[in-house]
């Protein structure tokens, strides 16, 4: 297979996606809502102000820039400043606004909906097949709340979660045929999506869905972003990010990553805290609104090495990546090195060693770890961010990642907490090699 030796969006876009509640009204096991609380977006004049500033900012330094504001994660229709937010929004020439909603309770809003009427706006109703089964809901519902979208003229495009297995998917392909039906919706107004990421897909789909159901419908019901991709034979092509994925083109490890350029990915969380790249390689990194505008504003060789083997942020991939042999070479080196000195002294009867690996950006290693059957993973970070910091107290976090619960993930504080005898196994053979691992992070 050809290499790709870089890759850009052709569209000059910031994606910025706003957590603006963490409540909501469902609790489907999959989502990456796994923390609920009362954590809010509060629209007062102090954030307002500071939004105002960070936008004028941008679109000031960058023009014919396209701003698209992506309103998800939760229910953002339970946030009580969410009409007036995007009233907000839409008055920015340069925003567009997609918002997520399970469209339960679009009864609270009825009255308000007059403002969703504008062609930079696009309301996308989730369909979420296992609530609807588990709390026995009426389709009548759903149907009748996209009769009032089409009734007031607004933009949608609904997104109906596959199911995974193929016992359920017999119900849920009546259940969407009768909205298609009763909704008499046109192709560009709905389309299919996979309740799991990529990497994952193979393990929890059935084949008959992915042959029949996803690969022969859903291309025709897809958003496209178009990137443009050169090959190690010069040659070049267009994909959408899609199709990246879907080809297994999506393997950037250890490429320079240049997520403070335009086209580029955000995520401003509820206090306008910001992370860039939402992936494992920047996921630790927070700004203010301030900080974000001056590193858009001076990117340039201001890059990140990218940490994953499997991207499958469809925001995340059109950042711009170019791949270094050098980097590639050396941190390849070590993490081989690593592997195969110390994977005999780290492997345990009851769980399957998976690898060491190295992340540059965080200064870290991880140890991974899974279980036989493969139903979750354990991974154990090291990192020296404090110079002061002993060895013995380097591994603060046990980060359990699930497959049942999709990229839900536990994170427990190694000093504070009680593990089992097997846990405390792994941590009394990791204590014994931190020392080398510390002095590989020097490197």
């Amino acid at each position: 297979m050809k290499k790709i030796l870089s890759l850009k969006s052709t569209e000059k876009v910031i994606n910025i996606t706003f957590n603006i509640t963490y409540k909501c009204n469902f609790k489907c096991y999959y989502c990456f809502a796994w923390e609920l609380s009362d954590k809010t977006f509060e629209f007062n004049i102090e954030n307002k102000t500071k939004l105002y500033i960070f936008i004028k900012s941008i679109i000031k330094n960058n023009i014919d820039i396209k701003i698209k504001f992506l309103i998800t994660w939760w229910e953002p229709i339970l946030n009580k400043d969410f009409w007036e937010l995007i009233e907000f929004l839409l008055w920015f020439k340069s925003i567009y606004v997609t918002v997520t909603s399970n469209i339960f309770l679009l009864g609270k809003i009825y009255d308000k909906l007059e403002i969703f009427k504008n062609n930079r706006f696009l309301l996308i109703p989730t369909f979420h097949y296992f609530e609807y089964q588990k709390y026995d809901l009426d389709t009548k519902i759903f149907i009748k709340n996209i009769n009032i979208l089409q009734e007031k003229n607004i933009n949608f495009d609904i997104n109906f979660l596959i199911p995974t297995n193929y016992s359920d998917f017999t119900e849920f392909k009546s259940k969407y045929e009768k909205i298609i039906l009763e909704c008499n919706l046109e192709n560009n107004q709905y389309h299919l999506d996979l309740i799991q990421e990529k990497q994952v897909i193979s393990e929890n789909y059935d084949k008959y869905i992915l042959d029949y159901f996803y690969y022969e419908k859903l291309k025709n019901h897809t958003r496209k972003n178009t990137l443009n991709i050169i090959f190690d034979d010069k040659s070049s092509k267009t994909y959408d990010n899609k199709s990246i994925i879907e080809k297994w083109l999506n393997d950037f490890k250890w490429y320079k990553c240049f997520p403070f350029e335009i086209p580029t990915n955000l995520m401003i969380d509820y206090d306008l805290k910001c992370v860039f790249a939402w992936c494992t390689t920047l996921i630790n990194q927070t700004y203010d609104l301030v900080e974000v505008t001056k590193l858009l504003n001076n990117w340039k060789d201001n890059y990140v090495i990218c940490n994953t083997s499997n991207c499958s942020c469809l925001a995340n991939i059109p950042i711009k990546k170019i791949y270094n042999e050098s980097t590639y070479n050396r941190l390849s080196k070590i993490k081989n090195i690593l592997n195969d000195k110390l994977r005999d002294f780290l492997v345990l009867d009851w769980l399957d060693f998976v690898e060491i690996d190295v992340n540059t950006n965080t200064k870290s290693l991880s140890i991974s770890y899974s279980s036989i059957n493969k139903n979750y993973f354990l991974h154990i970070m090291i990192e020296q961010s404090n110079p002061k910091l002993n060895y013995k107290k380097t591994f603060n976090w046990l980060w359990v990642y699930t497959y049942i619960t999709n990229y839900q993930w536990w994170i427990i504080n190694y000093e504070i907490s009680e593990f089992d005898f097997n846990q405390n196994k792994i941590f009394t053979k990791i204590q014994k090699i931190v020392p080398i691992l510390l002095k590989v992070l020097r490197l």
